[in-house]
């Protein structure tokens, strides 16, 4: 007798994250991005789509959000990134 043969097999999750394969942000002019506004910005502004590619190496969902680099905000935390 042993636990083994008792218990059967077992399976714990797997919490090691997933790995990129692919991450890379298209260049605007390439797929036309340019002139593409968003319907909820100002009047007026210059905004630009950003296309981001990400591709991991399991079942998963990528969040991003994009930042202006004089916010003062040196990372993200999670839970603004998923809020956006």
């Amino acid at each position: 007798f042993t636990i083994a043969s008792a218990l059967g097999n077992l399976f714990t999750l797997d919490v090691t994250p997933p790995k990129f394969h692919t991450l890379a942000v298209a260049d605007p002019a390439a797929v036309d991005l340019i002139g593409a506004w968003d319907p909820h910005a100002p009047s007026g502004s210059n905004v630009v789509k950003i296309q981001v590619v990400a591709q991991l190496d399991e079942a998963g969902t990528v969040y991003c959000r994009a930042t202006r680099s004089d916010s003062g905000e040196a990372s993200l935390e999670i839970n603004r990134i998923i809020s956006a």
